[in-house]
């Protein structure tokens, strides 16, 4: 009896451990320059996911994202696509 007591809780305690998963696990790191890693804790790989220097986007600016399109950013992570001939005859006037 006191062996398979001791068998069952050995194997409910082992199914129980999530420490031990296929599934990649991640953590941040942040070097004293501002350059942030993804660091794949069972791999070792890294990953920069930030340059140095950080970009800041205040409601109304417009930006060209990774495909050349244009946007405005409206504030809390929220933007509108905008025309590029619009947006560069209403710069002209500025």
């Amino acid at each position: 009896m006191r062996r398979s007591l001791l068998l069952t809780a050995l194997i409910l305690a082992g199914c129980d451990n999530t420490t031990i998963s296929a599934a990649p696990n991640y953590a941040l790191f942040e070097t004293s320059e501002g350059v942030v890693y993804l660091i794949n804790q069972n791999t070792g790989e890294l990953k920069v996911i930030s340059p140095a220097r950080a970009v800041v986007l205040n409601h109304g600016d417009v930006f060209k994202d990774g495909a050349g399109e244009l946007f405005r950013y409206l504030g809390d992570g929220n933007v509108e696509p905008v025309d590029g001939a619009d947006w560069s005859a209403n710069r002209s006037l500025e």
